[in-house]
């Protein structure tokens, strides 16, 4: 089975691309990381989803298996792709690993509900709900690309597009619920996502009392 990593790159986070190179797969993985050639006056989202349209196109073209989107700002752990594999060949139709949200406000990543214009609830908006759900895989609606998995039946009959003010996983996210495609994330994938601002961090999600407090910030 072969899988394309596409890397939608604007930055060069050592911790990151360190953690792409130790991962431990079944089959072939290639990277495709898509560097430069952005319109300097068009928004960050807008040049995100032509890398990462390019990216499936390529995918499409070469006969890919997966199609695996992950953020330059991921820290992965060695067994994400093995793990999201499962998902997808367990009955899943995208298979998301869990991460933190930075702004505005650090949240995890498991949406459970999503809609326009922006309507989302998260997994951590119940303390006790998190705690049960902690390491275990969930029916979710997405939102981020952060840490994507999509099978050849899936990324072969779409296309990565922005029709309003978010980037192309917001509309990702609404396309599967009005397909009906399963989406899942597997809450034992758990990535790091590095912040930049101020004094640079590593941000991972961590079971909690409140709403909005459940992380840990590692310094770098």
């Amino acid at each position: 089975m072969r899988t394309l990593m596409v890397i939608p790159q604007t930055r060069r986070i050592g911790v990151c691309v360190a953690s792409w190179l130790k991962l431990d797969f079944d089959g072939q993985l290639d990277m495709l990381v898509v560097r430069g050639g952005d319109d300097p006056d068009a928004h960050r989202y807008a040049n995100i989803t032509r890398k990462c349209e390019y990216g499936r196109q390529v995918a499409v073209a070469q006969g890919y298996d997966y199609l695996w989107l992950v953020d330059d700002d991921m820290v992965l752990p060695p067994d994400a792709l093995n793990k999201l594999k499962h998902q997808v060949e367990t009955g899943a139709d995208i298979a998301y690993g869990f991460c933190v949200w930075r702004v505005p406000t650090p949240r995890w990543s498991a949406a459970l509900k999503l809609a326009e214009p922006f309507d989302v609830m998260t997994l951590d908006d119940d303390p006790e709900r998190t705690r049960q759900a902690w390491g275990q895989v969930i029916d979710c609606v997405g939102v981020g690309s952060y840490c994507t998995l999509l099978p050849r039946r899936i990324f072969e009959q779409i296309t990565f597009e922005r029709r309003g003010v978010h980037c192309f996983d917001f509309y990702l996210s609404l396309d599967a619920q009005a397909h009906g495609w399963r989406q899942v994330m597997d809450l034992s994938v758990v990535c790091g996502h590095v912040s930049l601002e101020g004094r640079p961090r590593i941000l991972w999600p961590e079971p909690g009392d409140r709403p909005g407090e459940m992380f840990r910030a590692e310094v770098l």
